[in-house]
């Protein structure tokens, strides 16, 4: 946008000024070398969007990941399916859409009290919730999901602010669980550990440039707690949905109340 807005004869100064915005960044962002996940980004875009267009538009992330790796090109689904949402493609789902947020124009819309900025400067200054429909085989579900952290049980020493909203949403989720109890409902807490997640993956391109993901993910791995891990290496995105998807079906139906670890090993304890 400021390289846009340069074009039409604006300064840097001015734009960044309004944008609350350093010109240093902006500068400094502009000579930065390209970050490894960058580069293997720009190898793996084409290639996506190939496998995408040869299959006539209607893969999605879990057949573009298998297409590439008959051909010898390994890459993660939580990549594959990461790129594809970058680039605004999906694949053909089956059935027909269920339309289930029907708006009402003549209801009061509730005051957007951060004006869409989904940002936070420190620890529980912003919460966000999501509330949605899920198809199961039975029909459709409403249901809400609360992921809280292993720090809701082993609080670091220089988190304790963190530690403390991970551990009042387990009591939430305990307690929603007694609130329901006898009714066939099930509430359980997730605790994932350390997450290769999207945002972790970024901090690493800071902290450890021109190094390779694996690379990296070892260095933070001897200088962090997360050395702790059994598994050795941080969890992937996937994992921790697979461990949500489990508790959220039929086979789990028999666990309500518990805090569920999906940390490595990380916690050291033999109680789930």
């Amino acid at each position: 946008m400021i390289d846009h807005l340069r074009d039409t004869g604006l300064g840097v100064d001015p734009v960044c000024r309004v944008l609350e915005l350093s010109p240093s960044t902006y500068f400094a962002r502009k000579t930065r070398p390209k970050s490894a996940r960058r580069l293997r980004d720009e190898e793996l875009i084409p290639l996506v969007t190939a496998v995408w267009e040869d299959s006539g538009r209607t893969y999605g992330a879990r057949r573009v990941t298998r297409a590439p790796a008959r051909a010898g090109h390994q890459v993660a689904r939580c990549t594959v399916e990461r790129l594809m949402r970058e680039l605004g493609i999906e694949g053909v789902i089956r059935g027909q859409r269920r339309r289930t947020t029907i708006p009402e124009p003549v209801a009061p819309r509730p005051p957007d009290l951060v004006n869409r900025r989904f940002t936070a400067e420190r620890p529980s200054q912003l919460w966000l919730a999501d509330l949605t429909y899920i198809r199961t085989w039975s029909g459709w579900v409403y249901v809400a999901f609360f992921v809280s952290s292993e720090a809701g049980v082993q609080t670091p020493t220089d988190m304790v602010h963190y530690g403390m909203t991970k551990t009042a949403q387990l009591a939430v989720s305990r307690g929603m669980a007694q609130e329901v109890a006898g009714t066939g409902v099930t509430v359980n807490c997730v605790l994932p550990g350390p997450t290769m997640s999207d945002g972790v993956l970024a901090m690493f391109d800071e902290l450890y440039p021109g190094l390779d993901p694996g690379e990296q993910e070892r260095r933070y791995l001897a200088e962090n707690r997360a050395a702790a891990s059994l598994l050795k290496r941080l969890i992937r995105p996937h994992e921790v949905a697979s461990m949500i998807t489990y508790v959220a079906c039929e086979q789990a139906s028999a666990t309500t109340g518990r805090a569920l670890g999906a940390d490595g090993g990380l916690l050291p304890t033999i109680l789930p």
